[in-house]
């Protein structure tokens, strides 16, 4: 007799499982509330400077060094693998950063600035400035910032360049410092730094594509303590090794607030959307040797490269710098130009 026909249901029952599916492995992730706590947790670390990783382990994020390389939250799904998980470089236009590749991920660890960039610690230090020279940097002018911010969004700059105040003659006095020999070459550490090397393109007749500047801007960091401007890598440079402002007459923990005072300019008739921007033009622009324009040591390019250093810029000052470019069809230029 021979033998019986398996019917389809029997076949299935006894067929060897596949491999887990793209929507398992998903379904398998944290939760939407641990992921958001998990990036929130992440975001302080990253505003304080530190370098995370995930540890499964203690289900939080803890220091690595290199060369050691960082693993995402994602780890903790047991249905995905640990190469899966592991962040990758990522080489930006104006600083680098780690991201998983190996799928969809938000978690993103900022790569701070390199040691030949760092200024080095040695323990408790004076404060830099005086008690009355850092309350007066701390006291801004809010109704000129108030006044810069809506003349650039209004797009009043851009057509009419010589109403910026970095263009007034005399020169306003919270930017008189910047007229000095002296400051000229004081804070330069971070000349060559990437952000630094997009600035020296902002204030050259290269300019910077839209999307650089506006990540150029968010690169902007405010202290609570000594109430200033600074980027990441100054900001970074200027806490002592416990986290304190060292720009401060009084010890204050120097916790981080990422500020954009004001948004740049963004018309469909002037420029390309940013989000559709592609640096890659920057990059190749900064393997040239950038020339010395005039634009970097005038008043604007000193005021940039202090916000760029340890020293940082008043919050006034700082809405001045921001707002001083015009928008071009391809480009961002300096709105001070140098007299023929």
């Amino acid at each position: 007799m021979p033998p019986q026909r398996r019917c389809r249901q029997q076949r299935l029952s006894q067929s060897v499982p596949t491999k887990v599916t793209r929507s398992v492995v998903r379904l398998n992730d944290p939760s939407a509330d641990v992921l958001s706590e998990l990036q929130k947790a992440l975001e302080t670390r990253n505003s304080l400077g530190l370098r995370s990783s995930f540890d499964v382990q203690s289900n939080r994020w803890v220091e690595f060094l290199p060369p050691q390389t960082p693993t995402c939250p994602h780890a903790l799904n047991p249905y995905r693998t640990e190469d899966d998980c592991y962040m990758r470089i990522h080489k930006d236009t104006v600083r680098s950063y780690w991201k998983a590749k190996g799928h969809v991920c938000n978690f993103i660890v900022l790569d701070f600035a390199s040691d030949r960039y760092k200024v080095p610690r040695r323990g408790q230090q004076k404060p830099y400035f005086s008690r009355a020279v850092a309350i007066r940097r701390a006291t801004s002018n809010k109704k000129l910032i108030e006044t810069v911010e809506w003349h650039y969004e209004n797009g009043i700059y851009n057509c009419h360049p010589e109403m910026h105040p970095i263009n007034m003659q005399p020169l306003p006095h919270y930017m008189a410092r910047y007229t000095s020999a002296k400051a000229v070459q004081a804070n330069l550490q971070f000349f060559d730094s990437p952000i630094g090397q997009h600035i020296r393109l902002l204030l050259s007749s290269a300019g910077l594509v839209p999307a650089s500047l506006y990540r150029l801007l968010h690169e902007n960091k405010q202290c609570p303590a000594c109430h200033c401007a600074f980027s990441i890598d100054g900001f970074n440079a200027h806490l002592d090794y416990d986290g304190t402002c060292q720009n401060w007459h009084e010890r204050i923990l120097g916790k981080s607030i990422y500020v954009l005072i004001c948004s740049p300019l963004i018309s469909s008739t002037l420029v390309m959307p940013a989000q559709t921007v592609k640096c890659n033009g920057d990059r190749q622009r900064l393997n040239i040797p950038i020339i010395d324009s005039p634009n970097l040591w005038s008043p604007l390019g000193v005021a940039w490269h202090e916000w760029n250093s340890r020293v940082g810029v008043p919050q006034d000052v700082w809405a001045v710098i921001s707002t001083g470019n015009v928008h071009y069809t391809k480009a961002v230029s300096p709105i001070s130009r140098p007299t023929q």
